[in-house]
């Protein structure tokens, strides 16, 4: 792979490469998860990261937000459904969780003047959808949900990117969401990037507990 290719890819996962060169040994193994099939190599002290037999056209695939309206909600609500069906099935959680929602709450969500939508897209492919209750008060929080990916994009570092563009649209402070307890992987992303535990605990059932986050200034 030559030295382009490799900086766009750097680009893509947001590490900051020097021609498409890596920090450290763990900095290449999250990059090479981003995408599926990537590999990295260590070759006479130099990190770098190759596609193996992924097609070429996926290293040029960047991330982007795109505003979803009102006529996106059967859209949006079907895409929601795929993304937390699993959830669905391990938790039956089925008062909350948003798998077991309809359609006609999305479509009430996206008529309030303080939620933007948007589908998160890997190219022109939406591969998930975010949602942001920013009301424009200082000091007031800004709130993620719900955040999802399908089910054949998860794992692959799309959530994280896709909120740090959140955070670069609607401002890098003040922030909260809720995720489960039980999804350590989940806890873990939004600890990585500088959300902390409130001390709120919201016992769903006896297999799910909602742990509330926050982002403040500086964290």
């Amino acid at each position: 792979m030559n030295e382009c290719i490799l900086l766009v890819f750097s680009k893509f996962t947001g590490y900051n490469g020097n021609n498409g060169k890596v920090r450290d040994k763990k900095d290449a193994q999250e990059s090479a998860a981003m995408l599926g099939g990537w590999k990295y190599h260590h070759n006479g002290g130099t990190l770098s990261i190759s596609a193996g037999k992924v097609p070429v056209e996926r290293i040029y695939m960047r991330l982007n937000l795109l505003r979803a309206g009102i006529d996106n909600a059967k859209e949006l609500h079907a895409m929601q459904v795929e993304a937390f069906k699993e959830l669905l099935e391990k938790y039956q959680d089925f008062d909350t969780s948003p798998a077991n929602e309809g359609v006609e709450k999305v479509e009430a969500r996206l008529k309030q003047d303080f939620t933007f939508y948007y589908f998160i897209c890997i190219g022109q492919q939406k591969v998930g959808a975010v949602r942001i209750i920013d009301k424009k008060e200082t000091g007031k929080n800004k709130r993620i949900s719900p955040i999802f990916i399908l089910p054949e994009f998860q794992g692959r570092g799309i959530a994280q990117e896709a909120i740090r563009l959140c955070e670069e649209m609607h401002g890098s402070e003040n922030w909260e969401l809720d995720t489960i307890l039980q999804e350590q992987r989940n806890c873990h992303l939004y600890e990585k990037m500088g959300y902390r535990q409130t001390g709120r605990m919201e016992v769903v059932n006896e297999r799910l507990t909602l742990t509330f986050y926050e982002k403040k200034r500086n964290s």
